[in-house]
């Protein structure tokens, strides 16, 4: 029994499709922890107005 290529068509034949399959496998474990520690830290925009000492930089402004 030969398992058919589908995804990966390299030299190595059916070892490229568990490589491949492995790097997919790892590519999604990392999106999920990242998804989920986003998810846990709770990222709200800040809604305080950035002050700025225009002392030090008189020629800087700030942008709305």
């Amino acid at each position: 029994m030969t398992i058919p290529i589908m995804l990966a068509h390299g030299a190595l034949g059916w070892a490229d499709e568990i490589i491949f399959g492995g790097v997919v496998v790892a590519f999604l474990g990392l999106m999920l922890v990242q998804w989920a520690k986003t998810r846990a830290e709770g990222d709200k925009p800040s809604t305080e107005p950035i002050t700025t000492d225009t002392d030090e930089a008189p020629d800087r402004f700030q942008l709305d």
